[in-house]
């Protein structure tokens, strides 16, 4: 008896413990928005300002309108994990500045999916 079912209880056994230690398939990507940045009259592109969360204002572009060159904050990419129900960016949202030869300071780093600065 062992050996007329001992076969298929095998292949069953060797089958379940193969799709034990499979990789899971990947999630989809979060969605994101485009978050643009309203510079202040005073040191409109400061360290502090461009740090400042308040200082970036979701927008309704599907894209950047925004080019890559570093010279200044323009546009950031934010997964919706990390916005608010009232459209603003939550504390737990990191945004890191770094200074241009132009004296400038534009977003080198931090959560955004993606970064846009403009010359």
């Amino acid at each position: 008896m062992i050996k007329k079912y001992g076969t298929g209880l095998l292949a069953i056994i060797i089958a379940i413990g193969g799709f034990a230690f499979t990789k899971p398939a990947t999630s989809k990507p979060l969605a994101t928005k485009i978050f643009q940045y309203q510079a202040p009259a005073l040191n409109p592109y400061s360290q502090a300002n461009v740090e400042k969360q308040s200082n970036w204002v979701e927008t309704s572009l599907s894209g950047t309108t925004c080019n890559t060159n570093l010279d200044r904050a323009c546009q950031l990419q934010v997964d919706n994990s990390f916005i608010n129900p009232d459209h603003t960016l939550k504390s737990s949202f990191m945004i890191v500045a770094s200074q241009a030869t132009s004296g400038n300071y534009y977003v080198s780093g931090g959560s955004a999916s993606d970064i846009f600065n403009r010359d």
